[in-house]
């Protein structure tokens, strides 16, 4: 089964040791935006996962399609 983003994006988030607290602070958006998006309870824009990953998680966003 397909990862979702919410779950990736947790996994990545618990990976880097930071709390949703500190990548919400961090990307400049709030920690219930944070909750929200692991829990895939809306559609993130990709433009906004991008700066959360980046800014969020000190990370780099790339996605396939296969």
């Amino acid at each position: 089964a397909m990862l979702s983003i919410g779950a990736i994006f947790k996994a990545a988030r618990k990976s880097a040791n930071l709390t949703q607290e500190e990548v919400a602070m961090l990307a400049g958006t709030s920690r219930t935006y944070i909750t929200r998006l692991e829990a895939d309870q809306y559609d993130v824009e990709v433009m906004t996962l991008k700066k959360i990953v980046e800014a969020g998680l000190n990370k780099h966003l790339s996605i396939s399609i296969s």
